[in-house]
């Protein structure tokens, strides 16, 4: 479990998410009013890596290989005014 405030793993102690199925879970405050933008979590480097967001009130996920971006979906699903905790 990772949390708020946490320094960057280096990649020999970093979970190996590669070619590997895995799912992230993020506790999220939105507030009725006022930008909503933020990385909720990532890792890599400039040769590779992973990014989970909000930009704009819109849940976004996204990979690069070697400079590449790669959206893992279109920006469409909308973060509603709520307090969201993870089960």
């Amino acid at each position: 479990m990772f949390h708020p405030g946490m320094s960057s793993l280096p990649e020999a102690v970093a979970p190996n998410l590669r070619g590997r199925p895995y799912q992230i879970l993020a506790a999220l405050d939105v507030p009725a009013d006022g930008p909503v933008d933020g990385v909720l979590a990532c890792h890599g480097g400039h040769t590779g890596g992973y990014a989970l967001y909000v930009q704009d009130r819109r849940l976004r996920f996204v990979h690069n290989l070697v400079g590449t971006t790669f959206p893992a979906w279109p920006p469409r699903w909308s973060c509603p005014p709520a307090r969201c905790c993870p089960a």
